[in-house]
């Protein structure tokens, strides 16, 4: 045990010394990042498919903004192994959302906060806020 032990440490010394163990992080890092870019264009896929369609409905009928996406925390959708929520929390999918979308503007929120059966959306609007208000009878 006592030999296993001290080659051990040397060869952790080894490849800390000759950035093996950086080069190693490096790697990972770019392939987590490739992984993440390619979940972000499976969930984009997912919420503009017959996108034109859904705003021009949505429009006609006299609303000022259409669901996307719902779910619930508890549906644990997936895109690349990489949770949806957590790619539009903490990743960039809200900001490729808002790309794409451009000019409408996209947005995120809870809609239900009961415990266990969390409920997220994102939603697509359009028109500024003088605009609706002006159809709710508007503040002077």
């Amino acid at each position: 045990m006592d030999t296993l032990f001290k080659k051990t440490v040397e060869q952790t010394r080894t490849a800390i010394s000759s950035g093996k163990r950086d080069e190693l992080r490096r790697e990972k890092q770019k392939q987590w990042e490739e992984s993440r870019t390619k979940a972000n264009k499976m969930a984009i896929e997912d919420m503009t498919k017959d996108y034109k369609n859904t705003i021009k409905t949505a429009s006609e009928a006299g609303y000022w903004k259409t669901e996307i996406m719902r779910f619930k925390k508890s549906d644990n959708i997936q895109y690349n192994d990489f949770y949806l929520s957590d790619l539009l929390r903490k990743g960039t999918l809200l900001q490729d959302l808002r790309s794409f979308y451009y000019p409408f503007n996209v947005y995120y929120t809870r809609i239900s906060h009961d415990t266990g059966k969390e409920t997220d959306a994102v939603f697509v609007s359009w028109g500024d806020n003088k605009e609706k208000e002006e159809e709710k009878g508007g503040r002077d």
